[in-house]
Protein backbone atom coordinates (compact mmCIF):
# COMPACT_ATOMS: atom_id res chain seq x y z
CA UNK A 1 0.00 0.00 0.00
CA UNK A 2 1.18 3.39 -1.17
CA UNK A 3 2.01 5.84 1.96
CA UNK A 4 1.28 9.26 1.11
CA UNK A 5 3.68 12.43 0.84
CA UNK A 6 1.80 14.31 4.02
CA UNK A 7 1.74 10.78 6.26
CA UNK A 8 5.43 10.31 5.88
CA UNK A 9 5.87 14.08 6.73
CA UNK A 10 3.88 13.27 9.51
CA UNK A 11 5.61 10.26 10.79
CA UNK A 12 9.19 12.36 10.30
CA UNK A 13 8.00 14.71 12.29
CA UNK A 14 6.55 12.62 14.97
CA UNK A 15 9.97 11.28 15.23
CA UNK A 16 12.48 14.27 14.42
CA UNK A 17 10.93 16.85 16.95
CA UNK A 18 10.93 15.03 20.04
CA UNK A 19 14.81 13.85 19.13
CA UNK A 20 15.70 17.40 19.00
CA UNK A 21 14.03 17.95 21.52
CA UNK A 22 15.87 15.42 23.91
CA UNK A 23 19.47 17.12 22.18
CA UNK A 24 19.01 20.83 22.89
CA UNK A 25 17.81 19.96 26.27
CA UNK A 26 20.98 17.76 26.50
CA UNK A 27 23.17 20.81 25.43
CA UNK A 28 21.56 23.34 27.59
CA UNK A 29 21.31 21.62 31.32
CA UNK A 30 23.40 18.03 30.40
CA UNK A 31 22.59 15.02 31.87
CA UNK A 32 20.14 14.53 34.69
CA UNK A 33 20.65 13.11 38.11
CA UNK A 34 19.05 10.05 37.33
CA UNK A 35 20.42 9.54 34.24
CA UNK A 36 24.46 9.70 35.58
CA UNK A 37 23.63 7.64 38.12
CA UNK A 38 22.37 4.69 35.98
CA UNK A 39 25.49 5.62 33.26
CA UNK A 40 27.70 5.00 36.66
CA UNK A 41 26.49 1.59 37.53
CA UNK A 42 26.47 0.31 33.69
CA UNK A 43 30.53 1.80 34.04
CA UNK A 44 31.04 -0.20 37.15
CA UNK A 45 29.17 -3.66 35.64
CA UNK A 46 31.70 -3.29 32.90
CA UNK A 47 34.37 -3.00 34.76
CA UNK A 48 33.70 -6.20 36.99
CA UNK A 49 32.69 -7.97 33.86
CA UNK A 50 36.07 -6.72 32.18
CA UNK A 51 37.74 -8.37 35.48
CA UNK A 52 38.95 -4.90 36.88
CA UNK A 53 37.34 -5.18 39.97
CA UNK A 54 35.67 -7.81 42.48
CA UNK A 55 31.89 -7.98 43.06
CA UNK A 56 32.38 -7.19 46.74
CA UNK A 57 34.30 -3.80 45.77
CA UNK A 58 32.84 -3.36 42.90
CA UNK A 59 28.51 -2.88 44.01
CA UNK A 60 29.94 -1.17 47.21
CA UNK A 61 28.53 1.61 45.80
CA UNK A 62 29.71 4.68 47.15
CA UNK A 63 31.42 2.61 50.50
CA UNK A 64 34.20 1.83 47.90
CA UNK A 65 36.94 3.70 47.89
CA UNK A 66 38.00 3.76 44.15
CA UNK A 67 34.80 6.00 42.68
CA UNK A 68 35.73 4.32 38.84
CA UNK A 69 33.53 1.40 40.79
CA UNK A 70 30.18 3.66 41.93
CA UNK A 71 27.01 1.96 42.11
CA UNK A 72 23.71 2.51 43.46
CA UNK A 73 21.90 -0.86 44.24
CA UNK A 74 18.46 0.68 45.26
CA UNK A 75 18.37 1.49 40.97
CA UNK A 76 16.29 -0.40 38.91
CA UNK A 77 18.48 -3.15 37.28
CA UNK A 78 17.39 -3.06 33.64
CA UNK A 79 18.99 -0.40 31.98
CA UNK A 80 22.84 -1.12 33.98
CA UNK A 81 23.02 -3.85 31.30
CA UNK A 82 21.99 -1.08 28.75
CA UNK A 83 24.72 1.13 29.56
CA UNK A 84 27.37 -1.09 30.25
CA UNK A 85 26.52 -2.43 26.52
CA UNK A 86 26.37 1.64 25.29
CA UNK A 87 30.07 2.04 26.95
CA UNK A 88 32.00 -0.48 24.72
CA UNK A 89 30.76 1.96 21.52
CA UNK A 90 30.41 5.37 22.99
CA UNK A 91 32.59 7.54 25.38
CA UNK A 92 29.34 8.87 27.12
CA UNK A 93 26.38 6.58 26.24
CA UNK A 94 24.12 8.62 28.31
CA UNK A 95 22.68 10.76 25.09
CA UNK A 96 22.51 7.73 22.82
CA UNK A 97 21.06 5.73 25.36
CA UNK A 98 18.13 8.82 25.34
CA UNK A 99 17.98 8.79 21.82
CA UNK A 100 17.93 4.92 21.45
CA UNK A 101 14.76 4.82 24.01
CA UNK A 102 12.57 7.16 22.23
CA UNK A 103 13.30 5.15 18.66
CA UNK A 104 12.51 2.14 20.34
CA UNK A 105 9.44 3.82 22.09
CA UNK A 106 8.33 5.30 18.53
CA UNK A 107 8.36 1.69 16.97
CA UNK A 108 6.73 0.40 19.76
CA UNK A 109 3.76 3.00 19.75
CA UNK A 110 3.58 2.46 16.00
CA UNK A 111 2.89 -1.69 16.67
CA UNK A 112 0.52 -0.85 19.28
CA UNK A 113 -1.55 1.14 16.86
CA UNK A 114 -1.39 -1.85 14.58
CA UNK A 115 -2.14 -4.25 16.79
CA UNK A 116 -5.23 -2.32 17.61
CA UNK A 117 -6.14 -1.85 14.43
CA UNK A 118 -6.12 1.77 14.94
CA UNK A 119 -4.40 4.71 12.57
CA UNK A 120 -1.13 4.62 12.94
CA UNK A 121 -0.79 8.08 12.77
CA UNK A 122 -2.95 9.05 15.31
CA UNK A 123 -1.53 6.25 17.03
CA UNK A 124 2.13 8.54 16.93
CA UNK A 125 0.17 11.84 17.66
CA UNK A 126 -1.61 10.53 21.13
CA UNK A 127 1.15 8.63 22.22
CA UNK A 128 4.05 11.25 21.19
CA UNK A 129 3.66 14.09 23.36
CA UNK A 130 5.25 16.92 25.39
CA UNK A 131 4.68 14.89 28.59
CA UNK A 132 6.00 11.54 26.87
CA UNK A 133 9.04 13.17 25.23
CA UNK A 134 10.33 15.24 28.74
CA UNK A 135 9.15 12.75 31.44
CA UNK A 136 10.02 9.26 29.62
CA UNK A 137 13.20 10.04 28.13
CA UNK A 138 15.14 13.16 29.29
CA UNK A 139 15.09 12.52 33.06
CA UNK A 140 16.41 8.75 32.52
CA UNK A 141 14.71 7.79 35.64
CA UNK A 142 13.56 4.33 33.88
CA UNK A 143 10.27 5.60 33.00
CA UNK A 144 10.94 5.41 29.54
CA UNK A 145 12.03 1.64 29.57
CA UNK A 146 9.08 0.76 31.84
CA UNK A 147 6.81 2.25 29.39
CA UNK A 148 8.24 0.34 26.15
CA UNK A 149 8.11 -2.96 27.83
CA UNK A 150 4.51 -2.14 29.41
CA UNK A 151 3.36 -1.31 25.83
CA UNK A 152 5.04 -4.46 24.55
CA UNK A 153 3.35 -6.46 27.54
CA UNK A 154 0.07 -4.89 26.58
CA UNK A 155 0.51 -5.90 22.88
CA UNK A 156 1.01 -9.64 23.58
CA UNK A 157 -2.18 -9.74 26.22
CA UNK A 158 -3.91 -8.24 23.54
CA UNK A 159 -2.69 -11.37 21.30
CA UNK A 160 -3.73 -13.10 24.67
CA UNK A 161 0.48 -14.38 24.84
CA UNK A 162 1.63 -15.67 27.96
CA UNK A 163 5.02 -13.87 26.72
CA UNK A 164 3.01 -10.63 28.04
CA UNK A 165 4.14 -11.54 31.37
CA UNK A 166 7.92 -11.49 30.27
CA UNK A 167 7.11 -7.82 29.46
CA UNK A 168 5.15 -6.98 32.44
CA UNK A 169 8.02 -8.26 34.43
CA UNK A 170 10.92 -6.29 32.57
CA UNK A 171 8.97 -3.47 33.06
CA UNK A 172 8.95 -3.83 36.81
CA UNK A 173 12.77 -4.07 36.71
CA UNK A 174 12.95 -1.13 34.80
CA UNK A 175 10.65 1.26 37.04
CA UNK A 176 9.62 -0.46 40.20
CA UNK A 177 6.09 0.71 40.05
CA UNK A 178 5.28 -0.68 37.42
CA UNK A 179 5.33 -3.82 39.04
CA UNK A 180 1.25 -2.95 39.53
CA UNK A 181 0.59 -4.08 36.32
CA UNK A 182 1.40 -7.88 37.30
CA UNK A 183 -2.41 -8.75 37.40
CA UNK A 184 -2.95 -8.11 33.98
CA UNK A 185 -1.96 -11.28 32.74
CA UNK A 186 -5.02 -12.49 35.17
CA UNK A 187 -7.22 -11.47 31.97
CA UNK A 188 -5.35 -14.31 29.96
CA UNK A 189 -8.34 -16.40 31.32
CA UNK A 190 -6.97 -20.08 29.98
CA UNK A 191 -5.17 -21.50 33.41
CA UNK A 192 -2.06 -22.99 31.64
CA UNK A 193 -1.46 -19.26 30.26
CA UNK A 194 -1.86 -17.40 33.02
CA UNK A 195 0.13 -19.93 35.14
CA UNK A 196 3.00 -18.97 32.46
CA UNK A 197 2.68 -15.37 32.49
CA UNK A 198 2.39 -15.11 36.29
CA UNK A 199 6.00 -17.40 35.93
CA UNK A 200 7.64 -15.34 33.66
CA UNK A 201 6.44 -12.63 35.74
CA UNK A 202 8.09 -13.82 38.88
CA UNK A 203 11.29 -15.41 36.20
CA UNK A 204 12.23 -11.50 35.88
CA UNK A 205 11.84 -10.82 39.47
CA UNK A 206 12.76 -13.86 40.98
CA UNK A 207 16.23 -13.07 38.80
CA UNK A 208 17.32 -9.94 39.68
CA UNK A 209 16.31 -10.99 44.02
CA UNK A 210 19.13 -13.78 43.23
CA UNK A 211 21.73 -11.25 42.11
CA UNK A 212 20.35 -8.93 44.95
CA UNK A 213 20.85 -11.83 47.62
CA UNK A 214 24.63 -12.88 46.14
CA UNK A 215 25.48 -9.31 46.43
CA UNK A 216 24.04 -7.96 49.69
CA UNK A 217 22.42 -10.99 51.72
CA UNK A 218 18.54 -10.57 51.23
CA UNK A 219 16.90 -10.88 47.68
CA UNK A 220 15.08 -7.72 48.26
CA UNK A 221 17.78 -5.54 49.35
CA UNK A 222 17.32 -3.27 45.96
CA UNK A 223 13.97 -2.92 46.24
CA UNK A 224 13.26 -2.14 49.97
CA UNK A 225 16.07 0.77 49.72
CA UNK A 226 14.67 2.19 46.75
CA UNK A 227 11.33 2.53 49.20
CA UNK A 228 13.56 3.71 51.99
CA UNK A 229 15.01 6.18 49.72
CA UNK A 230 11.17 7.36 48.13
CA UNK A 231 10.17 7.73 52.03
CA UNK A 232 13.29 9.66 53.01
CA UNK A 233 13.69 12.05 50.93
CA UNK A 234 10.40 13.22 50.20
CA UNK A 235 6.80 13.19 52.05
CA UNK A 236 4.81 15.97 50.82
CA UNK A 237 1.51 14.03 51.11
CA UNK A 238 -0.03 16.98 48.84
CA UNK A 239 -0.77 15.79 45.43
CA UNK A 240 -0.08 19.22 43.11
CA UNK A 241 -2.74 20.48 40.50
CA UNK A 242 0.64 21.37 38.24
CA UNK A 243 1.48 17.60 38.33
CA UNK A 244 -1.77 16.76 37.65
CA UNK A 245 -2.25 18.76 34.77
CA UNK A 246 0.68 17.38 33.29
CA UNK A 247 -0.03 14.16 33.35
CA UNK A 248 -3.66 14.10 32.56
CA UNK A 249 -3.62 17.56 30.71
CA UNK A 250 -2.86 15.98 27.09
CA UNK A 251 -5.16 13.48 27.02
CA UNK A 252 -8.18 16.03 28.48
CA UNK A 253 -6.94 18.34 25.61
CA UNK A 254 -6.87 15.90 22.88
CA UNK A 255 -10.18 13.91 23.90
CA UNK A 256 -11.78 17.17 24.08
CA UNK A 257 -10.40 18.08 20.28
CA UNK A 258 -11.75 14.85 19.51
CA UNK A 259 -15.40 15.14 21.13
CA UNK A 260 -15.99 18.40 19.38
CA UNK A 261 -15.07 16.59 15.72
CA UNK A 262 -17.71 13.95 16.94
CA UNK A 263 -20.03 16.46 18.08
CA UNK A 264 -20.08 18.44 15.06
CA UNK A 265 -20.03 15.52 12.50
CA UNK A 266 -23.15 14.15 14.63
CA UNK A 267 -21.14 11.06 15.23
CA UNK A 268 -22.21 8.17 18.28
CA UNK A 269 -19.53 6.24 19.98
CA UNK A 270 -20.16 2.26 20.00
CA UNK A 271 -18.75 1.18 22.98
CA UNK A 272 -18.46 -2.36 23.02
CA UNK A 273 -17.05 -4.03 26.48
CA UNK A 274 -15.14 -7.22 24.59
CA UNK A 275 -11.61 -8.16 25.63
CA UNK A 276 -9.87 -5.22 24.19
CA UNK A 277 -11.79 -3.11 26.57
CA UNK A 278 -11.08 -5.04 29.40
CA UNK A 279 -7.23 -5.12 29.15
CA UNK A 280 -7.42 -1.20 28.58
CA UNK A 281 -10.06 -0.69 31.83
CA UNK A 282 -7.78 -2.85 33.57
CA UNK A 283 -4.53 -1.13 32.58
CA UNK A 284 -6.07 2.05 33.42
CA UNK A 285 -7.18 1.20 36.85
CA UNK A 286 -4.31 -0.78 38.06
CA UNK A 287 -2.00 2.82 36.71
CA UNK A 288 -4.14 4.84 38.62
CA UNK A 289 -3.46 2.81 41.85
CA UNK A 290 -0.28 2.76 41.61
CA UNK A 291 -0.45 6.14 41.13
CA UNK A 292 -2.59 7.37 44.30
CA UNK A 293 -0.39 4.70 46.03
CA UNK A 294 3.01 7.13 45.21
CA UNK A 295 2.45 10.53 44.05
CA UNK A 296 2.09 11.86 48.12
CA UNK A 297 5.42 10.54 48.72
CA UNK A 298 6.92 12.77 45.93
CA UNK A 299 7.70 16.61 45.10
CA UNK A 300 6.31 18.54 42.00
CA UNK A 301 8.61 17.69 39.57
CA UNK A 302 8.53 13.44 40.35
CA UNK A 303 4.79 13.86 41.25
CA UNK A 304 4.57 14.24 37.22
CA UNK A 305 7.09 11.55 37.03
CA UNK A 306 5.45 8.94 38.72
CA UNK A 307 2.10 9.64 36.45
CA UNK A 308 3.72 7.85 33.55
CA UNK A 309 1.97 4.82 33.65
CA UNK A 310 -1.69 6.61 34.52
CA UNK A 311 -1.22 9.35 31.74
CA UNK A 312 0.19 6.03 29.08
CA UNK A 313 -3.05 4.24 30.04
CA UNK A 314 -5.62 7.61 29.10
CA UNK A 315 -3.94 8.10 25.85
CA UNK A 316 -4.87 4.32 25.55
CA UNK A 317 -8.57 5.32 25.89
CA UNK A 318 -7.80 8.84 23.89
CA UNK A 319 -6.80 5.85 20.62
CA UNK A 320 -9.96 4.51 20.96
CA UNK A 321 -11.78 7.71 20.36
CA UNK A 322 -9.19 8.80 17.91
CA UNK A 323 -10.17 4.98 15.93
CA UNK A 324 -13.48 7.21 15.80
CA UNK A 325 -11.99 9.78 13.43
CA UNK A 326 -11.20 7.15 10.37
CA UNK A 327 -14.47 6.86 9.09
CA UNK A 328 -16.20 9.33 7.12
CA UNK A 329 -15.66 11.69 3.81
CA UNK A 330 -13.97 14.32 5.83
CA UNK A 331 -12.06 11.80 8.16
CA UNK A 332 -8.71 12.78 6.83
CA UNK A 333 -9.10 16.28 7.83
CA UNK A 334 -10.04 15.01 10.78
CA UNK A 335 -6.80 13.06 10.98
CA UNK A 336 -4.50 16.05 10.25
CA UNK A 337 -6.04 18.35 12.45
CA UNK A 338 -5.53 16.16 14.99
CA UNK A 339 -1.94 15.45 14.14
CA UNK A 340 -1.52 19.49 13.36
CA UNK A 341 -2.16 20.25 17.10
CA UNK A 342 0.09 17.42 18.30
CA UNK A 343 3.04 18.59 16.03
CA UNK A 344 2.48 22.47 17.41
CA UNK A 345 2.86 21.42 20.64
CA UNK A 346 5.42 19.22 20.28
CA UNK A 347 6.99 22.40 18.06
CA UNK A 348 6.68 24.59 21.64
CA UNK A 349 8.33 22.04 23.77
CA UNK A 350 11.09 22.08 21.07
CA UNK A 351 11.41 26.14 21.59
CA UNK A 352 11.50 25.91 25.21
CA UNK A 353 14.53 23.43 25.12
CA UNK A 354 16.26 25.87 22.67
CA UNK A 355 15.36 28.78 25.36
CA UNK A 356 16.85 27.16 27.89
CA UNK A 357 20.03 26.54 26.50
CA UNK A 358 20.29 29.74 25.65
CA UNK A 359 20.16 31.14 29.72
CA UNK A 360 23.39 31.22 30.87
CA UNK A 361 22.35 29.86 34.53
CA UNK A 362 20.96 26.59 33.26
CA UNK A 363 24.39 26.11 30.97
CA UNK A 364 26.34 27.00 34.23
CA UNK A 365 24.89 23.68 35.69
CA UNK A 366 25.61 21.82 32.87
CA UNK A 367 28.11 19.00 34.46
CA UNK A 368 28.98 18.84 30.65
CA UNK A 369 30.19 22.67 30.72
CA UNK A 370 34.00 22.97 31.34
CA UNK A 371 33.99 26.44 32.61
CA UNK A 372 30.55 26.49 34.77
CA UNK A 373 30.09 25.69 38.09
CA UNK A 374 32.04 22.70 38.91
CA UNK A 375 35.56 24.00 37.11
CA UNK A 376 34.80 27.05 39.42
CA UNK A 377 33.97 24.77 42.66
CA UNK A 378 37.59 22.88 41.75
CA UNK A 379 38.86 26.74 41.65
CA UNK A 380 37.88 27.64 45.29
CA UNK A 381 39.36 24.40 46.57
CA UNK A 382 42.22 24.85 45.67
CA UNK A 383 42.55 28.42 47.01
CA UNK A 384 41.52 27.33 50.14
CA UNK A 385 43.99 24.48 50.28
CA UNK A 386 41.82 22.01 49.29
CA UNK A 387 42.13 21.30 45.71
CA UNK A 388 42.27 18.16 44.66
CA UNK A 389 40.43 16.24 47.63
CA UNK A 390 38.03 14.04 48.20
CA UNK A 391 34.52 15.75 48.87
CA UNK A 392 30.85 15.24 50.57
CA UNK A 393 28.27 16.85 48.71
CA UNK A 394 24.52 17.68 48.17
CA UNK A 395 25.14 16.68 44.72
CA UNK A 396 27.80 13.86 44.58
CA UNK A 397 26.09 12.37 41.39
CA UNK A 398 27.00 15.22 38.95
CA UNK A 399 30.77 15.89 40.60
CA UNK A 400 31.74 12.05 40.37
CA UNK A 401 30.17 12.56 36.48
CA UNK A 402 31.79 16.09 36.33
CA UNK A 403 35.68 13.82 37.72
CA UNK A 404 35.49 14.72 41.25
CA UNK A 405 35.81 11.81 44.38
CA UNK A 406 32.90 13.13 45.81
CA UNK A 407 30.59 11.35 48.33
CA UNK A 408 27.01 11.24 49.27
CA UNK A 409 26.38 12.86 53.20
CA UNK A 410 24.01 9.51 53.57
CA UNK A 411 26.94 7.29 53.70
CA UNK A 412 28.61 9.17 56.29
CA UNK A 413 28.58 6.80 59.35
CA UNK A 414 26.01 4.03 58.24
CA UNK A 415 27.61 1.00 57.50
CA UNK A 416 26.11 -2.29 57.00
CA UNK A 417 27.23 -5.80 57.92
CA UNK A 418 27.38 -7.09 54.70
CA UNK A 419 29.06 -4.61 53.17
CA UNK A 420 31.44 -3.85 56.25
CA UNK A 421 32.24 -7.55 55.77
CA UNK A 422 32.85 -7.51 51.46
CA UNK A 423 34.86 -4.62 52.12
CA UNK A 424 37.16 -6.44 55.20
CA UNK A 425 37.84 -9.50 52.84
CA UNK A 426 39.33 -6.76 50.03
CA UNK A 427 41.35 -5.68 52.60
CA UNK A 428 39.60 -1.96 53.04
CA UNK A 429 39.46 -0.68 56.40
CA UNK A 430 36.10 0.50 56.79
CA UNK A 431 36.22 2.51 59.68
CA UNK A 432 38.92 4.40 58.44
CA UNK A 433 36.60 5.23 55.03
CA UNK A 434 33.91 6.14 57.48
CA UNK A 435 36.13 8.13 59.74
CA UNK A 436 37.78 9.74 56.73
CA UNK A 437 34.27 11.07 54.65
CA UNK A 438 33.36 12.52 58.24
CA UNK A 439 36.59 14.98 58.03
CA UNK A 440 35.85 15.85 54.34
CA UNK A 441 35.43 19.14 53.10
CA UNK A 442 31.59 19.37 51.90
CA UNK A 443 30.20 21.22 49.20
CA UNK A 444 26.57 22.43 48.85
CA UNK A 445 24.82 23.89 45.72
CA UNK A 446 22.09 26.08 45.71
CA UNK A 447 20.34 24.54 42.83
CA UNK A 448 21.31 20.85 42.01
CA UNK A 449 21.03 18.51 44.80
CA UNK A 450 19.41 17.12 47.86
CA UNK A 451 18.04 20.15 50.50
CA UNK A 452 21.20 20.85 52.71
CA UNK A 453 19.65 20.21 55.99
CA UNK A 454 19.85 15.93 55.20
CA UNK A 455 23.39 16.59 55.44
CA UNK A 456 25.00 15.67 58.68
CA UNK A 457 27.24 17.72 60.80
CA UNK A 458 26.74 21.08 58.26
CA UNK A 459 25.93 23.07 61.21
CA UNK A 460 29.14 22.00 63.04
CA UNK A 461 30.98 23.26 60.04
CA UNK A 462 32.73 26.78 59.34
CA UNK A 463 31.78 28.03 56.06
CA UNK A 464 34.83 28.63 53.75
CA UNK A 465 33.36 29.86 50.81
CA UNK A 466 29.77 31.18 49.77
CA UNK A 467 28.20 32.67 46.49
CA UNK A 468 24.73 32.83 44.99
CA UNK A 469 25.58 29.36 43.48
CA UNK A 470 27.86 26.99 45.47
CA UNK A 471 28.88 27.10 49.22
CA UNK A 472 31.87 25.43 50.96
CA UNK A 473 32.11 24.40 54.41
CA UNK A 474 34.56 22.56 56.37
CA UNK A 475 34.08 20.21 59.63
CA UNK A 476 35.76 20.86 62.40
CA UNK A 477 38.73 17.98 61.72
CA UNK A 478 38.53 18.51 58.29
CA UNK A 479 41.57 16.42 55.89
CA UNK A 480 42.48 16.67 52.87
CA UNK A 481 42.45 12.85 51.81
CA UNK A 482 43.32 11.83 47.79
Amino acid sequence: MQVSKTRLLFYALFLILPLLTIYFTWMAVGPQWDAIARYLNGRTLLNYLGGHVSPQLAFAGELSSNLVYYFEPYREPVSTPIFAFLNLFFKNPILPFMVLSFIAYFVVVYKLGRELKADTLLTLAAFINPYTVYFLFIPNGGEGLAVIFALLGIIYLLRKNQVSGLFFGLAFLSKYPAGVLFPLVLLLGEKKKTAEAIALELLAFVGWGAVDWMLYGTPLSSYFQSLSNAGTLARTYFVSPIAILEVAGYPILLAAAVAVILFLRKKKLNLKIDYRSKVLIGFSLLSFIGYLIIVPHNGVFTQARYGFLFSVSLLLFVLFLLSSLTGGKDSHKARYFVCVVSVLLLIGELYIAYSVGSATNNRYYNPNNGIGIFSHVEDELQLIGFGNCSVVSNAWIPMIYAGYNSYSPFYVGAPTPDVNRSLAEEGSNYSLLVKEKEEYPIVVFNIVGINPSLIPNLNGSSIAYSDKNVTIYLPRNVTCYR
